[in-house]
């Protein structure tokens, strides 16, 4: 743990940088402080509808349908040479608890999501952490969040229930949210977890969550998700299956996140936290007394730091860095430790103050016992997979954002054979 000790020691100064630009009183919740503005509205293709959208805020109803169309082609290594395509879409519901049923604090959000694209990363990469963040393991619609959450004392305590995303609260920073590496999200060590991976996208579970913030640049939250996600054998719709030998996921984190100048999405933030899964999953190599896997306790800790260096108000630019370190068991999954680093600015190229310049590296670690597993198999694995990524976002027009990006994995799959593989990609996004 002493690199994390370092790391810490090291963003403690980042963010304080960050604080000398705060502003006072910022309150920092997962739902909108207020419903959208007409203006808010304007900026989506389909504008206001009248006034129609503006009318069914002001009574406590929020609609959005947005839509990613992604292209890639592989310009060398990985594993084929080939275009592909892939696109998602989104229909969220938010709803005002207060206005709709006068209900102080309360608000409720429902997803449906459809996701048609499989192939983009393992039929041509195979790179371990993915190529991009909208690919699934299997197409179909899916009920992805549908949770109720209650503020409490001026929003100093917050309770939620439902099925929940636990990347869209722990283990995130704003600053990595346009990166199209799946693991600038959410890192491998925790994403591999468990049976069917934590309750994150494309597949959730019904949790638990309680989150107190004793001062309005901290928090301490708390969550209880359902050991399994959907079913194993149902990965092309939603599925809600609680059964006690799934266990539980168990996830904490503690969160220090000074506001941030002309900004909602705290993008200066130290946070510390650990999930534990509590039921047992199967050893990659230790064999109990009749010859089967052992049992072993899944559980992992990770460290996450994000903080503005820069802001420009006049001319709107602004620099911003993020870390964050996962650490794993390493008994039941292939990853025992990770990291993604990245630089964000925005406004920095002239005459075009939506653009923002993105560039990150993620990495994955082998485990010991892995590897073993994988020797034992007549394979050979490498003890690193680092992927390198550069992306250009910038808006197009009302509603109509376009990302070009590009990636070089090394070593993808931490396969020994398959040669480094660049990638190059374009992301379409229309916010209906």
């Amino acid at each position: 743990m002493k690199p994390l000790a370092l790391v810490a020691t090291a963003f403690l100064s980042l963010l304080a940088a960050g604080r000398a630009q705060a502003l006072d009183n910022v309150q920092y919740s997962k739902t909108p402080p207020s419903a959208p503005s007409q203006a808010d509205y304007e900026e989506k293709l389909l504008g206001d509808l009248g006034g129609l959208r503006g009318r069914l805020a002001e009574a406590g109803v929020e609609i959005g349908l947005d839509y990613a169309g992604d292209v890639w082609g592989v310009a060398s290594g990985g594993l084929k040479r080939r275009v592909t395509y892939l696109d998602f879409i989104e229909l969220r519901a938010n709803l005002d608890g207060e206005k709709l049923f006068g209900i102080k604090g309360n608000s409720l959000s429902v997803s449906l999501i459809d996701s048609n694209g499989t192939s983009s990363n393992a039929s041509t990469v195979g790179s371990t952490q993915g190529i991009d963040n909208n690919e699934v393991g299997a197409r179909g619609v899916r009920l992805y969040e549908a949770w109720m959450e209650q503020n409490f004392f001026e929003n100093r305590l917050s309770l939620l229930v439902g099925l929940h995303d636990v990347n869209s609260e722990f283990a995130v920073t704003s600053l990595s949210d346009h990166f199209l590496t799946p693991t600038f999200q959410l890192g491998q060590s925790f994403a591999q977890s468990g049976e069917n991976g934590p309750s994150a996208f494309p597949t959730t579970s019904l949790a638990a969550r309680v989150k107190v913030k004793p001062t309005d640049d901290s928090y301490v939250a708390f969550a209880v998700y359902d050991g399994v996600p959907g079913a194993p054998n149902a990965t092309s719709g939603t599925a809600i299956r609680l059964d006690r030998k799934d266990g539980l996921l168990l996830v904490g984190e503690l969160a220090y996140v000074p506001p941030a100048a002309d900004s909602e999405d705290a993008p200066n933030k130290l946070a510390i936290g650990g999930w534990n899964y509590t039921a047992g999953l199967d050893d990659l190599t230790r064999l109990d007394s009749n010859g089967n896997p052992a049992r072993s306790t899944a559980q992992g800790l990770y460290f996450l730091s994000s903080a503005r260096l820069y802001h420009d108000a006049p001319r709107a630019r602004t620099l911003g860095a993020f870390l964050r370190l996962g650490v794993a068991d390493g008994d039941t999954a292939q990853v025992d430790w990770d990291y993604v680093a990245g630089v964000v600015g925005n406004g920095w190229l002239p005459g075009r103050p939506d653009g923002e310049i993105g560039l990150g590296v993620s990495g994955a670690h082998n485990g010991d016992k892995y590897r073993r597993s994988v020797v034992a198999d007549g394979d050979a694995s490498a003890r690193n997979e680092t992927s390198f990524e550069l992306y250009y976002r910038d808006t197009l027009g009302r509603g109509v954002t376009l990302q070009p990006d590009i990636q070089y994995v090394v070593n993808p799959g931490t396969d020994t054979v398959t040669d480094d593989a660049l990638i190059f990609g374009t992301r379409l996004e229309i916010s209906f």
